[in-house]
Protein backbone atom coordinates (compact mmCIF):
# COMPACT_ATOMS: atom_id res chain seq x y z
CA UNK A 1 0.00 0.00 0.00
CA UNK A 2 1.32 3.30 -1.05
CA UNK A 3 1.87 5.62 1.76
CA UNK A 4 1.40 8.99 -0.85
CA UNK A 5 -2.49 8.18 -0.38
CA UNK A 6 -1.99 9.25 3.15
CA UNK A 7 -0.29 12.21 2.55
CA UNK A 8 -2.16 13.54 0.05
CA UNK A 9 -5.80 14.08 1.47
CA UNK A 10 -8.20 15.79 -0.33
CA UNK A 11 -8.08 19.60 1.20
CA UNK A 12 -10.08 21.98 -0.35
CA UNK A 13 -9.69 25.83 -1.06
CA UNK A 14 -13.48 26.10 -2.06
CA UNK A 15 -15.12 27.95 -4.90
CA UNK A 16 -18.84 26.92 -4.28
CA UNK A 17 -21.61 26.77 -7.02
CA UNK A 18 -24.40 28.75 -6.76
CA UNK A 19 -26.90 25.81 -5.33
CA UNK A 20 -24.31 24.97 -2.08
CA UNK A 21 -24.18 28.85 -1.21
CA UNK A 22 -25.34 29.55 2.26
CA UNK A 23 -27.07 32.78 1.49
CA UNK A 24 -28.45 33.26 5.11
CA UNK A 25 -24.87 33.00 6.29
CA UNK A 26 -23.33 35.92 4.62
CA UNK A 27 -24.14 38.75 5.98
CA UNK A 28 -20.44 40.20 6.49
CA UNK A 29 -20.49 39.52 2.19
CA UNK A 30 -20.12 43.12 0.87
CA UNK A 31 -17.75 44.64 3.46
CA UNK A 32 -14.46 44.67 2.01
CA UNK A 33 -13.31 46.88 -1.07
CA UNK A 34 -10.99 44.58 -2.17
CA UNK A 35 -12.60 41.56 -2.15
CA UNK A 36 -12.60 40.94 -5.74
CA UNK A 37 -8.68 41.06 -5.98
CA UNK A 38 -8.58 38.68 -2.64
CA UNK A 39 -10.80 36.14 -4.64
CA UNK A 40 -8.60 36.35 -7.96
CA UNK A 41 -5.56 35.52 -6.04
CA UNK A 42 -6.56 32.24 -4.18
CA UNK A 43 -7.21 28.49 -5.99
CA UNK A 44 -10.03 27.28 -5.22
CA UNK A 45 -12.13 23.84 -6.26
CA UNK A 46 -15.41 22.53 -6.62
CA UNK A 47 -17.41 19.28 -6.74
CA UNK A 48 -18.77 20.96 -10.06
CA UNK A 49 -21.51 22.58 -11.82
CA UNK A 50 -24.66 21.07 -11.25
CA UNK A 51 -26.08 19.27 -14.15
CA UNK A 52 -30.14 18.10 -14.13
CA UNK A 53 -30.32 15.88 -17.23
CA UNK A 54 -27.62 13.91 -16.14
CA UNK A 55 -28.63 13.97 -12.31
CA UNK A 56 -32.26 12.43 -13.96
CA UNK A 57 -30.53 9.78 -15.56
CA UNK A 58 -30.31 8.41 -12.45
CA UNK A 59 -32.79 6.43 -9.92
CA UNK A 60 -32.58 7.70 -6.76
CA UNK A 61 -35.89 6.75 -5.47
CA UNK A 62 -35.29 4.45 -3.01
CA UNK A 63 -33.93 5.52 0.35
CA UNK A 64 -31.05 4.52 2.12
CA UNK A 65 -29.95 5.68 5.88
CA UNK A 66 -26.36 7.71 5.94
CA UNK A 67 -24.62 8.39 9.52
CA UNK A 68 -22.09 11.78 10.15
CA UNK A 69 -20.65 11.07 13.50
CA UNK A 70 -19.49 14.28 14.88
CA UNK A 71 -16.55 15.40 17.22
CA UNK A 72 -17.20 18.74 17.92
CA UNK A 73 -15.00 21.39 18.79
CA UNK A 74 -15.02 22.71 22.06
CA UNK A 75 -15.37 26.67 20.52
CA UNK A 76 -18.02 25.59 18.24
CA UNK A 77 -21.08 26.06 19.18
CA UNK A 78 -24.45 23.46 19.27
CA UNK A 79 -26.51 25.96 17.19
CA UNK A 80 -23.69 26.40 14.66
CA UNK A 81 -23.20 22.48 14.34
CA UNK A 82 -27.35 22.22 14.00
CA UNK A 83 -27.77 24.78 11.15
CA UNK A 84 -24.99 22.81 9.33
CA UNK A 85 -26.41 19.68 9.72
CA UNK A 86 -29.39 20.48 8.64
CA UNK A 87 -28.33 22.11 5.36
CA UNK A 88 -26.53 19.17 4.68
CA UNK A 89 -30.12 16.94 5.32
CA UNK A 90 -31.69 19.27 2.68
CA UNK A 91 -28.99 18.60 0.02
CA UNK A 92 -28.82 14.74 0.84
CA UNK A 93 -32.37 14.51 0.51
CA UNK A 94 -32.03 15.40 -3.40
CA UNK A 95 -30.76 12.02 -3.56
CA UNK A 96 -33.00 10.11 -1.17
CA UNK A 97 -30.31 9.74 1.24
CA UNK A 98 -31.59 10.10 4.65
CA UNK A 99 -28.88 11.22 6.85
CA UNK A 100 -28.68 10.34 10.67
CA UNK A 101 -26.36 11.68 13.48
CA UNK A 102 -26.16 8.78 16.47
CA UNK A 103 -23.98 11.14 18.06
CA UNK A 104 -22.14 14.45 18.76
CA UNK A 105 -18.96 14.17 21.12
CA UNK A 106 -17.43 16.98 22.29
CA UNK A 107 -13.51 17.29 21.35
CA UNK A 108 -10.55 20.07 21.48
CA UNK A 109 -8.72 20.79 18.39
CA UNK A 110 -5.09 20.29 19.29
CA UNK A 111 -3.38 20.90 16.40
CA UNK A 112 -2.52 23.98 14.08
CA UNK A 113 -2.47 22.54 10.39
CA UNK A 114 -5.32 21.11 8.97
CA UNK A 115 -3.37 17.94 7.59
CA UNK A 116 -2.17 17.42 11.61
CA UNK A 117 -5.70 17.78 12.96
CA UNK A 118 -6.94 14.75 10.24
CA UNK A 119 -3.32 12.40 10.07
CA UNK A 120 -2.58 13.09 13.66
CA UNK A 121 -6.12 12.73 15.32
CA UNK A 122 -9.07 11.69 13.71
CA UNK A 123 -7.58 9.26 11.24
CA UNK A 124 -6.44 7.37 14.14
CA UNK A 125 -9.83 7.24 16.41
CA UNK A 126 -11.96 3.55 15.24
CA UNK A 127 -14.89 4.21 13.21
CA UNK A 128 -17.47 3.89 15.97
CA UNK A 129 -20.17 1.04 15.43
CA UNK A 130 -23.03 3.00 14.57
CA UNK A 131 -21.44 5.35 12.38
CA UNK A 132 -20.73 5.58 8.68
CA UNK A 133 -18.56 8.79 8.44
CA UNK A 134 -16.60 10.60 11.24
CA UNK A 135 -15.92 14.10 10.44
CA UNK A 136 -14.25 17.25 13.03
CA UNK A 137 -16.06 20.49 13.06
CA UNK A 138 -13.12 22.62 14.40
CA UNK A 139 -13.13 25.78 15.25
CA UNK A 140 -10.61 28.84 14.50
CA UNK A 141 -8.30 31.43 15.84
CA UNK A 142 -6.17 34.32 15.22
CA UNK A 143 -3.79 32.20 13.96
CA UNK A 144 -5.72 30.79 11.38
CA UNK A 145 -7.20 34.14 10.29
CA UNK A 146 -3.47 35.32 9.48
CA UNK A 147 -2.67 32.04 7.91
CA UNK A 148 -5.66 32.27 5.49
CA UNK A 149 -3.59 34.91 3.32
CA UNK A 150 -1.37 32.58 2.54
CA UNK A 151 -3.87 30.45 1.34
CA UNK A 152 -6.72 28.05 3.13
CA UNK A 153 -7.95 24.81 3.54
CA UNK A 154 -11.57 24.78 4.44
CA UNK A 155 -11.71 21.24 4.81
CA UNK A 156 -10.64 18.13 4.33
CA UNK A 157 -11.08 14.59 3.62
CA UNK A 158 -8.62 11.48 4.20
CA UNK A 159 -8.33 9.72 0.37
CA UNK A 160 -7.38 6.27 1.58
CA UNK A 161 -11.04 5.05 2.94
CA UNK A 162 -12.97 8.24 2.72
CA UNK A 163 -14.35 8.14 5.93
CA UNK A 164 -13.16 10.09 8.11
CA UNK A 165 -12.49 14.46 7.70
CA UNK A 166 -12.36 17.78 9.36
CA UNK A 167 -14.57 21.11 8.44
CA UNK A 168 -14.24 24.32 9.92
CA UNK A 169 -17.46 25.35 11.38
CA UNK A 170 -17.23 28.89 11.78
CA UNK A 171 -16.37 32.20 10.42
CA UNK A 172 -12.82 34.08 10.71
CA UNK A 173 -11.55 34.12 7.32
CA UNK A 174 -11.92 35.95 3.79
CA UNK A 175 -13.28 32.97 2.25
CA UNK A 176 -16.81 32.95 3.64
CA UNK A 177 -17.28 36.51 1.45
CA UNK A 178 -17.40 34.31 -1.54
CA UNK A 179 -19.72 31.80 -0.50
CA UNK A 180 -17.26 29.04 1.19
CA UNK A 181 -19.55 28.74 4.41
CA UNK A 182 -19.02 26.49 6.98
CA UNK A 183 -22.37 24.53 5.66
CA UNK A 184 -21.36 24.73 2.13
CA UNK A 185 -17.48 23.35 3.06
CA UNK A 186 -19.39 20.04 4.74
CA UNK A 187 -21.62 19.77 2.13
CA UNK A 188 -18.64 19.72 0.06
CA UNK A 189 -16.68 17.42 2.15
CA UNK A 190 -19.43 15.26 2.06
CA UNK A 191 -19.50 14.68 -1.65
CA UNK A 192 -16.07 13.41 -1.11
CA UNK A 193 -17.24 10.88 1.25
CA UNK A 194 -19.72 9.90 -1.45
CA UNK A 195 -16.50 9.23 -3.75
CA UNK A 196 -16.91 12.38 -5.58
CA UNK A 197 -14.09 14.18 -7.19
CA UNK A 198 -13.54 17.53 -8.01
CA UNK A 199 -14.55 18.16 -12.24
CA UNK A 200 -16.48 20.90 -13.98
CA UNK A 201 -19.51 19.25 -14.10
CA UNK A 202 -21.44 17.07 -12.04
CA UNK A 203 -21.91 14.25 -13.95
CA UNK A 204 -19.54 11.54 -12.63
CA UNK A 205 -20.19 12.59 -8.93
CA UNK A 206 -23.73 11.57 -9.72
CA UNK A 207 -22.67 8.01 -10.44
CA UNK A 208 -20.79 7.73 -7.76
CA UNK A 209 -23.22 9.06 -5.49
CA UNK A 210 -25.66 6.00 -7.30
CA UNK A 211 -23.18 4.07 -6.80
CA UNK A 212 -22.46 4.24 -3.41
CA UNK A 213 -26.39 4.23 -2.65
CA UNK A 214 -26.51 0.93 -4.49
CA UNK A 215 -24.05 -0.45 -2.51
CA UNK A 216 -25.23 0.88 0.44
CA UNK A 217 -28.80 -1.01 -0.21
CA UNK A 218 -27.00 -4.13 -0.46
CA UNK A 219 -24.68 -4.23 2.16
CA UNK A 220 -26.84 -2.80 4.86
CA UNK A 221 -27.77 -6.65 6.30
CA UNK A 222 -24.42 -7.87 6.07
CA UNK A 223 -22.61 -4.88 7.18
CA UNK A 224 -24.64 -2.39 8.38
CA UNK A 225 -22.41 -0.20 6.73
CA UNK A 226 -22.62 2.43 3.97
CA UNK A 227 -19.72 1.70 2.08
CA UNK A 228 -16.81 3.89 0.91
CA UNK A 229 -14.79 4.38 -1.98
CA UNK A 230 -10.92 3.08 -1.29
CA UNK A 231 -8.00 4.15 -2.69
CA UNK A 232 -7.77 1.16 -5.54
CA UNK A 233 -11.22 2.34 -6.36
CA UNK A 234 -13.07 -0.43 -4.65
CA UNK A 235 -15.61 -0.21 -2.36
CA UNK A 236 -14.89 -0.49 1.15
CA UNK A 237 -18.07 -2.78 2.36
CA UNK A 238 -17.00 -2.38 6.27
CA UNK A 239 -15.80 -0.09 8.97
CA UNK A 240 -13.71 -3.39 10.67
CA UNK A 241 -11.92 -3.06 6.80
CA UNK A 242 -11.96 1.10 6.49
CA UNK A 243 -10.25 0.71 10.06
CA UNK A 244 -7.44 -1.93 9.18
CA UNK A 245 -6.33 0.07 6.15
CA UNK A 246 -5.95 3.07 8.04
CA UNK A 247 -4.00 1.53 11.16
CA UNK A 248 -1.97 -0.45 8.55
CA UNK A 249 -0.83 3.41 7.04
CA UNK A 250 -0.27 4.38 10.43
CA UNK A 251 2.46 1.77 10.75
CA UNK A 252 4.11 1.89 7.30
CA UNK A 253 4.57 5.73 8.42
CA UNK A 254 5.68 4.77 11.32
CA UNK A 255 8.63 2.47 10.00
CA UNK A 256 9.73 5.53 8.07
Amino acid sequence: MNNNNLQNPSSDLLCINNKNLDWSEMRIQNIFLFLFIYTTMIHCTTIGIPNPISKNSYDFSETVVYRLCILQDEDVSDSRVNFMVNRLTEELKDYNIKLEIPFKKKWTRNYFFTHDILYNDVVHRPLPNQCDRLVAFASRGFGDFLFSFFGEVMGVVETVTRTKGVVYADYFTFNVLIGATPSSVLIHENYHFLGCNHSIIMNSCYESVFNHKKEALKNKKEYDFFPSLGFDQKMIPSREIADLFLTQLKEEKNEN
